[in-house]
This record gives structure tokens, sequence and C-alpha cells, in this order.
């Protein structure tokens, strides 16, 4: 049914919970797993504090970032007994990122967790999971 397998991690406890499950997943139907993450280099989060630091420094914390990101995602993978390929990808808007990769790699399933926001948070903050739903060509799995 299903070969390959995307699942996203944003680096959160409920994003690592989505990587757990689609180890699993991938595991019993024999497919092929990709974990990708999405390397925002202006995101939210990376500017919002004020940190004193170069352009150069910058770039390079949140490139670390994205890598501990990655090696949680292989820890969680290799406790589920599963052989997954990590992949950062660069943009700056994560749906986007994630439905190009996809489509790039030919998936045919996507496992991405929600944080179930709704509200004023959802309309500033924006949904990922929404917006991969919206523009996938292929089933998504959403992991709460």
């Amino acid at each position: 049914m299903f070969n390959k397998i995307l699942v996203t991690t944003d680096g959160s406890e409920l994003a690592l919970k989505g990587v757990r499950g689609a180890a699993q997943l991938a595991g019993q139907l024999k497919a092929e797993l990709i974990v990708v993450t999405v390397e925002e280099p202006y995101s939210y989060s990376n500017v919002t504090a004020y940190r004193p630091e170069s352009f150069e420094q910058y770039k390079d914390r949140v490139k670390a970032e994205t890598e501990e990101r990655l090696e949680s995602a292989r820890k969680a993978v290799d406790a589920e007994g599963i052989k997954a390929e990590t992949v950062a990808v660069n943009g700056s808007n994560p749906a986007d990122g994630i439905v190009q990769f996809c489509n790039e790699r030919k998936c045919d399933l996507i496992v991405i967790a929600s944080h179930g926001r709704s509200g004023l948070s959802a309309v500033l903050l924006g949904s990922v999971a929404r917006k991969v739903l919206t523009e996938a060509s292929v089933p998504v799995l959403v992991y709460r």
C-alpha cells in the first residue's frame, strides 16, 4: 500500500512521537522511511529572541538546531529498530518544503504531527499540518 513514507519533525516531543509512530508503520509495511525537517532561516522562533550574533553565527546556530532535530529523530527511529534517511530541507515555509520534497522523492504518504492550535494562536502561527493537508497530492496521516 505505502512504499515510501515521509515523516516530518520540528523537534517537539509531539513530532518525535509522530516519528516513532511512522517508524512502527514503516516497519509493519516494510516501507522506506524518510525523516524530514525544514531548516527555516528566518522563522519566528529564530528571530524573536535577541541574541547578539553575526549573520554567520546565526546561520551556524540554525544549522546546529536542525542537526539536533534530526539526531533526535534518528534516535527515535533507531529505538524502533528501523532504518531511515534523515534530510534537512531549506525553505522559508515548512509546508511548501515538505510538499515539494514529497513530490520530488515520490513519497506516497506523509506523517505529520499537529499541535492542535486553534483560535488566535492558529491564525498567528499558522498550521503547518493544515497547509500540508491542503497542498499534498498524497495521503496525510496527522499524528496527535
